[in-house]
């Protein structure tokens, strides 16, 4: 059996490379260009972490595995160079990822068989070995340009690019109050226009938002992103500062002071101390490892706004301060 993986690439276009308001807009074009108001939704199963997501072919990610006689049909017969498979089966969705509505992108091809609703288990056996009898099954394939005349279970889309809706958790994340619109609440008898009209009311909303300054928008998110990853980035070059080094080698010297340990050289120079042997650092490491290990020295390990902590490692018969 080979791999799909090696047949299928898809990736979801990450939220912080795309403003979430304009994927929404490109999603409700979607809805309209291809003429889909009246049609009900068609489902894939699939992982996104997105409510909205953009999907390209960039990356594998299918679950499961393909056997040659269905890769063949798929690749060499029907002619589908990038195959996503979508259902107007929501339990047949969910067996490949969580259950999201499949909305179309541009110069989709559609391919669709009234008796069959898996073609992976369809074609799973010896009766389509030969090459003539691939053929044959190929013929039986419907090819459309457009998404509502394919009715049966299973759809095969030729695609390069198509978006998923969470729907389910789209409307519970985004409408926890009903006064502002009132969306549909199951997925059973859902219509893109459902789909069309709750995008568009969280877009509105949304947009109203950044207006009135209660939300910021993509850009201004991206810049204070920018902004604080540039300054975080500046700690962690300040940790490493000679300055900081030095705090911290008086620190030690300090927390041993306290412990009674007295017989080490301090090499401020090299923000380390010496003892007089191996045998004799890995005492005193023992001794103040669980002041090290202790909740509050780490929460200050792990905030890079501090200084003060005790954080060394042994080197031979050393204490390098880090």
């Amino acid at each position: 059996m080979k791999n799909f993986k090696q047949f299928l690439r898809e990736a979801v276009i990450s939220k912080h490379d795309k403003d979430e308001l304009v994927t929404i807009e490109d999603t409700l074009y979607a809805i309209k260009n291809n003429n889909l108001f009246k049609e009900k939704v068609l489902f894939r199963g699939m992982s996104t972490t997105n409510y909205i997501s953009e999907v390209t072919n960039d990356r594998s990610n299918f679950h499961g595995g393909m056997i040659d006689n269905t890769r063949e049909i798929i690749q060499n017969h029907l002619k589908i160079k990038n195959p996503t498979f979508i259902t107007t089966d929501e339990i047949q969705a969910s067996m490949f990822g969580p259950v999201k509505i499949y909305i179309p992108g541009k110069n989709d091809t559609f391919f669709s068989n009234e008796y069959v609703n898996d073609i992976m288990v369809y074609t799973n056996n010896s009766n389509f070995d030969s090459e003539e009898s691939k053929v044959e099954f190929a013929k039986s394939y419907k090819k459309s340009s457009k998404l509502h005349k394919n009715r049966t279970g299973e759809v095969i889309v030729d695609t390069k690019h198509y978006y998923l809706m969470d729907y389910l958790g789209f409307i519970k994340n985004s409408f926890k109050s009903r006064k502002v619109y009132t969306p549909k609440e199951s997925l059973k008898g859902l219509t893109y226009r459902d789909v069309y009209d709750t995008l568009k009311a969280y877009l509105g909303l949304e947009q109203w938002k950044i207006q009135q300054g209660y939300r910021k928008s993509f850009d201004n998110s991206k810049k204070d992103a920018q902004k604080s990853a540039d300054r975080m980035n500046d700690l962690r070059k300040e940790r490493k500062s000679d300055s900081q080094l030095s705090v911290r080698t008086k620190f030690l010297v300090s927390h041993l002071h306290k412990k009674d340990i007295e017989d080490f050289i301090v090499d401020d120079k090299n923000f380390r101390l010496e003892f007089k042997s191996q045998k004799r650092v890995k005492e005193v490491w023992k001794i103040i490892k669980p002041d090290i290990e202790n909740r509050i020295n780490y929460m200050k390990i792990t905030n890079l706004s501090e200084i003060e902590f005790l954080n060394p490692s042994l080197d031979k018969k050393y204490l390098q301060v880090v």
